[in-house]
């Protein structure tokens, strides 16, 4: 249990739940692995079975909240089945999805510039918006789009990178110039 609450966020869940049950069953397959593994499941499916429970279990520990993102809300019905079909209880601790909208270029643009200022106003420095407020140094425009384009709209992916990003700036000795050309 822990102390204090936890959030574990997992990305892609459909993608577990499409190899434990496909939801195209009728496609041909070209290669029965059954050849290999006899009748039993694959290793893939095994191993999403495997992922699933192990989730599932996660549900027990006090203080952890899991947020599942899925790409579409077809799979959210797969997600309740599975869960009904290994422990009916769980199902009450399932609440309905919210239907975010996707990640657009200048919500990157927006978020790095408030989480800046946000920054500045942390360590006192009140002259960042009169220097600085139509600038995004130490980072510049392109090299954020360029930081969009790499998440494919996922903001994990984008907290990601603006960290690394960061982590460079502040420990590597090469020029801010030649880091932010690295990944432009």
């Amino acid at each position: 249990n822990l102390r204090k609450e936890s959030i574990l966020f997992i990305d892609d869940f459909e993608r577990i739940i499409s190899i434990m049950n496909p939801i195209d069953d009728e496609a041909e397959e070209i290669f029965d692995p059954s050849w290999l593994y006899g009748n039993k499941q694959s290793p893939d499916k095994y191993a999403a079975e495997k992922t699933f429970d192990k989730i599932l279990e996660l549900l027990s520990i006090k203080g952890l909240k899991i947020i599942i993102t899925l790409k579409s809300l077809e799979y959210f019905g797969e997600i309740k089945k599975k869960i009904e079909e290994k422990n009916k209880n769980l199902l009450i601790l399932v609440k309905n999805p919210l239907d975010m909208p996707s990640l657009k270029e200048e919500d990157v643009i927006q978020l790095y510039k408030e989480y800046l200022d946000l920054f500045f106003a942390n360590i006192d420095y009140t002259e960042y918006s009169k220097h600085f407020s139509t600038s995004f140094f130490p980072i510049n425009k392109k090299t954020l789009k360029t930081i969009f384009k790499k998440a494919q709209g996922n903001p994990r992916e984008v907290i990601k990178n603006l960290i690394k990003i960061f982590n460079e700036i502040v420990t590597s000795n090469e020029k801010l110039e030649d880091i932010l050309k690295k990944h432009q």
